[in-house]
């Protein structure tokens, strides 16, 4: 007798050992997850609870910034510390700060202060001004090689009682038009005045009493920048002698300085409380920088108000300004686009700025431009250079630029990202994005050696520093954290969910999900657990708990055009594998 034939279920296993982190959108495959809190990439290709991060330093005020040098430099309610170390005399204006650490010191902007801390914690100005509005300024031409030399100055030749004593003395002839330099040459019996070709000029300021002010020019230095001005009479006689504007500091001592100008003219001016004869003023001015760094010996910055770009002189960080006859002048040049800067890094030693639109490569001392997806207004904290590429949050997503054309989008798994301000760190090998608006802040990651994000938890860093090895993240109201290894408070025992993608029927729906089975390294004291919702309803069942080792879960045989899983628990985790089990309706 011949039966009819009955077909067997036939069962088919899929298995899932390297998980590709989150996907938010539609195209999320069945390795990725489309929602998740504190995993991360540490053990891939497994899924793994991040490591508990360390509060450093707690604290509820305000966090203005941060840099690393050979320990953490940090501004705190407007103070600085550097280590352990408070700088009592100095007090920022509030707000967020610009820090450009070089060598021991840090550029502090907009204050346009810097801070010393080699040895004696202190600060100083980048910005100097010194007035005179009573005594005497003489302003004649020089010698570099002579920057003190006493002059003779009168229309006759001085008399010379003895030859060998006025050797290498100068006779500044103001009979001659324009004016003549002479120099007293002895040859060993008798001696003359020889003319030499002035070089440079030479200012020197006394007091009412014609005495010498000796600190009038403290705190220039070679290389800057000095602006002249005045005002009345003394305004008068810069503009005759063509000294009005910035000139290249040569060098200065007590009561004198030398300019990179040359003149033809000599002045002196007596500077009196009547209003006519005016004031005298030397400045060292440093632009408003909205964004600074330092690179090739220069430091380099953006004004958004003047939409221009600077460099300071060569080996001096705060001489913007002064024209001279070096290649290590300072130099300044507009952007050439129309937008507004929003951020500035360093790539491969050269700054980049960043607009909305465009960057701004820095090639020498000219820039090249590429519009492109930029930085997006805001965001400026979330330049960081890893990997070989300088990431940032643009508009909608999040870029990389790796030097070549353009920036690339690497943030295609998360959809479109707005944000009002994002902030990021760098270690490891990940990219640390912390983004906020309307209250709302979440922490995502970028593992930039397998190019996939996960989603840690709400921690909102306003700024970051990576020193020692220890990543360290400023937190409003709470204080400073560190990933990696730094002494502090450990977090709590870590909570953590992960949801899987839409697992669909497969064949058409003729193969259903039968049962999952989930490998996971789980230590004592940690606890975890599956749960699946069918379709849309968002219902979630609970399947069981996660123990360390193989967990086998039976689902419900119903058919489901998709179904998810979420992974939630308490403390360390570690799923190494997932095996999902479809079988075949079958047939009679």
């Amino acid at each position: 007798m011949r039966l009819p034939g009955l077909d067997i279920p036939k069962t088919e296993k899929v298995i899932t050992n390297s998980f590709r982190g989150l996907n938010v959108t539609s195209s999320a495959k069945e390795d990725q997850f489309t929602s998740m809190n504190n995993l991360c990439s540490d053990l891939y290709p497994s899924l793994s609870v991040r490591k508990k991060r360390i509060l450093y330093s707690a604290f509820t005020d305000e966090i203005n910034g941060m840099c690393a040098l050979d320990r953490l430099f940090c501004i705190k309610n407007r103070k600085v510390w550097y280590g352990d170390q408070m700088l009592n005399s100095l007090t920022l204006s509030a707000g967020k700060k610009t820090l450009v650490p070089v060598g021991s010191r840090v550029y502090i902007f907009p204050d346009k202060v810097f801070v010393e801390t080699s040895g004696t914690l202190r600060y100083g100005n980048m910005e100097i001004e010194k007035s005179l509005s009573y005594g005497l300024v003489a302003i004649e031409p020089a010698l570099t090689a002579y920057p003190d030399a006493p002059y003779e100055r009168s229309s006759s030749e001085p008399t010379v009682s003895d030859p060998a004593a006025f050797e290498g003395r100068f006779w500044l002839d103001s009979a001659s038009v324009p004016c003549k330099l002479k120099k007293y040459v002895f040859n060993g019996t008798a001696g003359s005045f020889h003319e030499v070709t002035p070089d440079c000029t030479r200012i020197i300021v006394s007091d009412g009493y014609y005495e010498p002010i000796d600190d009038f020019f403290d705190g220039f230095s070679p290389g800057d920048g000095a602006e002249l001005t005045g005002s009345g009479k003394m305004l008068n006689t810069l503009r005759s002698l063509g000294l009005e504007g910035s000139f290249a500091v040569i060098s200065r001592g007590p009561a004198y300085m030398l300019i990179d100008k040359k003149i033809t003219g000599y002045r002196i001016t007596v500077l009196t409380n009547n209003d006519n004869a005016g004031s005298f003023t030397v400045r060292r001015n440093v632009p408003d920088l909205d964004f600074a760094l330092a690179a090739g010996s220069r430091m380099w910055g953006c004004s958004i108000s003047e939409n221009r770009i600077y460099a300071s002189r060569k080996d001096n960080y705060c001489a913007f300004y002064g024209s001279g006859s070096s290649s290590d002048d300072p130099v300044s040049f507009p952007a050439g686009t129309p937008s507004r800067f929003t951020g500035a890094a360093l790539f491969n030693g050269s700054p980049v700025f960043f607009k909305e639109d465009a960057l701004h490569k820095i090639v020498g001392l000219s820039q090249s431009v590429v519009v492109c997806e930029g930085v997006a207004e805001g965001c400026s904290g979330s330049l960081q250079s890893i990997g070989g590429s300088l990431c940032y949050k643009s508009r909608t997503g999040v870029c990389a630029f790796s030097g070549g054309v353009c920036p690339v989008r690497i943030s295609a798994e998360l959809g479109e990202l707005g944000a009002l301000s994002a902030c990021a760190g760098a270690c490891s090998d990940r990219y640390y994005l912390s983004l906020s608006e309307g209250g709302v802040s979440r922490l995502l990651v970028y593992d930039t050696l397998h190019g996939i994000w996960h989603e840690e938890d709400a921690l909102n860093f306003t700024c970051s520093a990576f020193c020692g090895g220890v990543l360290y993240l400023g937190c409003p109201g709470s204080g400073i954290y560190t990933l990696g290894q730094a002494s502090g408070t450990p977090e709590d025992q870590i909570n953590w969910y992960a949801e899987s993608a839409d697992i669909r029927t497969r064949d058409g729906g003729r193969k259903l999900l039968t049962r999952v089975t989930v490998r996971a390294s789980i230590p004592e004291g940690s606890h975890a657990g599956m749960f699946v919702s069918y379709d849309d309803s968002g219902q979630r069942i609970y399947a069981g708990a996660l123990r360390d080792g193989c967990s086998s879960f039976a689902l419900r045989s119903v058919r489901s055009d998709l179904i998810k899983l979420r992974f939630e628990g308490t403390g360390d985790c570690s799923i190494l594998s997932l095996i999902r089990s479809y079988r075949s309706a079958g047939e009679i």
